[in-house]
């Protein structure tokens, strides 16, 4: 008996291969994390210019990061540590954002627009996420 299951076309694999990329890209947590590193960007070159490459490009860098452990944990299988790493960046990047208010690089109105509209989201779906994880 022949096998009368077709071979798909070029077009249909390109549409598979597109629609899983955008189940990670549609991710609240990404697309929110994506936000943040517009907004970050934004801010950074708002810093002094001694520390526009100093704690600017730390904060940048570790917003990119994060942003990099949460596309490879979602496209992981087992994502424990991938995920604990990303709270750790997370983490380190609230730390570097707080150190950026006591020197008053940011006001305090950017600062609470930061953590309403961004830090305080994304942490929450981080941690369902790890809770998520670790049962």
């Amino acid at each position: 008996m022949k096998n009368l299951t077709r071979k798909p076309t070029r077009d249909e694999q390109l549409n598979s291969y597109h629609a899983a990329e955008d189940v990670v890209a549609s991710l609240p947590i990404i697309l929110q994390t994506e936000k943040l590193m517009d907004e970050l960007n934004t801010l950074t070159t708002g810093y002094p210019r001694s520390e526009r490459y100093a704690l600017g490009s730390q904060t940048r860098q570790a917003v990119q990061d994060f942003f990099e452990l949460l596309i490879t944990a979602a496209k992981k299988y087992t994502k424990k540590t991938t995920l604990r790493d990303a709270d750790i960046k997370f983490f380190l990047l609230k730390r570097l954002i707080n150190i950026a208010l006591r020197r008053h690089y940011i006001s305090v109105g950017q600062y609470e627009n930061l953590i309403l509209r961004f830090l305080l989201p994304i942490g929450k779906q981080l941690g369902g996420w790890i809770q998520k994880e670790n049962l």
